[in-house]
This record gives C-alpha cells, sequence and structure tokens, in this order.
C-alpha cells in the first residue's frame, strides 16, 4: 500500500511515515508545500494521503483538489489540531474519507487508517474529551524537568526521527539501555509512544539550547 502524508509538521511527518513503514507500507513522498503535495498525488496516485491542510498554509481546497485529482481512487485521512466538530465537517465535505486530530496519538491514527481502507468513514475529533487532556505549556515542562541528561538525550534524538539502533549509535551504548531511556522518557513525560513523546516535546519546546546541541542523528522517513 503506497502513502502520502502532507503535513508542514516536518518532525511529525517523519515519525508517522516511519511508523506506517514499519507496518509494511510505502511512504512514497513526505511533501511539506501545497504544491508539492499536488505534485506527488498527480505523480503517483497512492492508495492514502494524510494530510494536515491547515498546517502547509492551506484549507480544504486541498482535500477536494487531491480528491479530484485521483478521481476518489486516493483515500484521504485529514489531519488536524483543531478537535472541532465544524473543522471535521469542512474537512469531510471537501471530500475527506476521515478526520483525525492530532491530539489522539498514533494509535489512534493507525486504527482509523485501517478502517479507512477497509471502506470505513471515521471521525476521531473527540479524542481530548475521551482521554486525559494535554498537559499544558507548564506542566509538560514540569514533567520533562525529572528527565535525566541521558533521558534527555534520546529524546532530542526521537524528535529527529532517530530508530532505537541509530540512536544507540549516537550515545555509546546498547540498545536495550536506549529502550530503558525511551521507556523512562514515555512514563515521565506520560505519553504512550515516541510519536506522542516527540509531539510532546515539539509543542511545547521542552528541550534547551544544551540538549539540542547533542549530536543529531539524520533525520529519516525509514528509520528503524
Amino acid at each position: 500500500m503506497l502513502v502520502v502524508i502532507g503535513d508542514g509538521q516536518v518532525v511529525l511527518a517523519e515519525l508517522l511515515a516511519s511508523v506506517l513503514v514499519k507496518r509494511g507500507w510505502h511512504v512514497g513522498a513526505v511533501p511539506t508545500t501545497p504544491a508539492s503535495v499536488v505534485e506527488a498525488v498527480d505523480r503517483l496516485t497512492p492508495d492514502l494521503c494524510l494530510l494536515d491542510a491547515r498546517s502547509l498554509g492551506a484549507g480544504p481546497e486541498l482535500i477536494e483538489s487531491v480528491v479530484d485529482r485521483t478521481a476518489g481512487r486516493t483515500k484521504v485521512i485529514a489531519l488536524s489540531s483543531d478537535a472541532s466538530p465544524a473543522c471535521a465537517s469542512a474537512s469531510l465535505s471537501a471530500g475527506a474519507d476521515g478526520f483525525v486530530t492530532k491530539s489522539g496519538g498514533v494509535d489512534d491514527l493507525l486504527a482509523a487508517v485501517d478502517r479507512v481502507v477497509g471502506g470505513e468513514q471515521v471521525v476521531v475529533e473527540t479524542a481530548e474529551r475521551a482521554r486525559p487532556r494535554s498537559p499544558s505549556s507548564a506542566a509538560a515542562h514540569a514533567m520533562a524537568a525529572y528527565l535525566t541528561s541521558r533521558e534527555r538525550q534520546c529524546l532530542a534524538l526521537l524528535v529527529d526521527g532517530a530508530g532505537t539502533a541509530r540512536i544507540a549509535q549516537v550515545m555509546g551504548v546498547s540498545t536495550l539501555t536506549v529502550r530503558s531511556h525511551i521507556r523512562a522518557v514515555l512514563t515521565k513525560l506520560g505519553v504512550h509512544s515516541r510519536l506522542e513523546a516527540a509531539a510532546l516535546e515539539v509543542r511545547h519546546g521542552l528541550l534547551d539550547a544544551s540538549d539540542r546541541g547533542v549530536q543529531r542523528a539524520p533525520r529519516s522517513a525509514h528509520a528503524g
């Protein structure tokens, strides 16, 4: 199955691409502008397009363009940081097959992908009300204060899209130690996945200049 991920939040898009590759999907492109989304869809006619139009500086018309240009052959799931029913309605009216808020986490999105590919129309816009609310910036920073320096370095590499093996190489430790650090990061930040941890850091800027000064892994949609 071929997917195109159009999202202006590049780190999150690449982390999502990594998750989908591990599930057996082929990520054809991760475009970051409306024009490059259209070009990728024209060139590839993917089975699925995950699209956060707003993060690309566009609106529902970008969804309409994808649907029209592929004559409906490409399933479209609209992603958004806006969990309002109005945003969901606008996306579905533009032709999206599904609508998923980013606050729900990667598990909600993967479940939505499976259902949309199976022919369902899916709306997951109540995730924030169905689970504990995302922490405020102050609360997120308070939780991050409990991270050790090695755990903060690990989080920095997760944000860059590094997989376990690459993190172990950069930090000079075993993969077992890396997994231990990652478990500690998830526990201390109160999240359930690497993607959610990276999203929390991107949203609230949990790492300071010294954390960002560590050797960084090259970003790759296919990090293991």
